[in-house]
């Protein structure tokens, strides 16, 4: 676990709201230097707290066909088959899980014809694979990727996080 103090918490919390905030406006909001908003985001990059990316929305490009697929998987297959959908196109999301499934995955299609397609041809031809269940999801009522950051800071106010580690500047002769 990475350790995260307020300003991490507040800077990802800023991000998380809109992924296109300048460091400039972060910096203003926080009352901090743009700079320490670029190592600090640097920082969170590097160490795997946050990832940038642009998220689409599937339905207006085309992936008309969204579907959550629960698989029962032989247990010693579990591994080699989780793999194997990690490295689908389609799949845009794996997980072990516990209760009735041991796999759930959601996948993206441009029709019900492909889903047919991938669940006949693709899935089905995955040595291990017992059972596939499939969900299609016909409205997203919510998609959120704004979650809370954990009460508490693990640092009181003095301290700093790991993260925001002091720049050293050395001259070159």
């Amino acid at each position: 676990m990475v350790r995260l103090d307020s300003v991490d918490k507040r800077i990802i919390s800023l991000l998380q709201h809109d992924g296109r905030t300048p460091n400039a406006q972060i910096a203003r909001e926080l009352q901090i230097s743009e700079g320490t908003v670029r190592r600090r985001i640097d920082a969170l990059i590097t160490n795997g707290v946050i990832k940038v990316t642009a998220v689409t929305n599937p339905f207006k490009i085309g992936l008309n066909t969204l579907v959550l697929i629960h698989l029962n998987v032989e247990p010693k297959k579990l591994k080699t088959v989780s793999e194997r959908l990690v490295e689908m196109p389609e799949v845009r999301y794996v997980s072990l899980s516990t209760g009735e499934h041991d796999i759930m995955i959601e996948a993206l299609f441009p029709s019900n014809s492909e889903l047919l397609t991938f669940l006949r041809d693709s899935l089905a031809y995955i040595p291990g694979v017992t059972k596939i269940e499939t969900n299609i999801q016909l409205q997203i009522l919510k998609r959120s990727y704004e979650w809370r950051m954990p009460d508490g800071d693990v640092f009181n106010e003095k301290e700093t996080s790991p993260l925001a580690k002091k720049e050293v500047r050395t001259r070159k002769s």
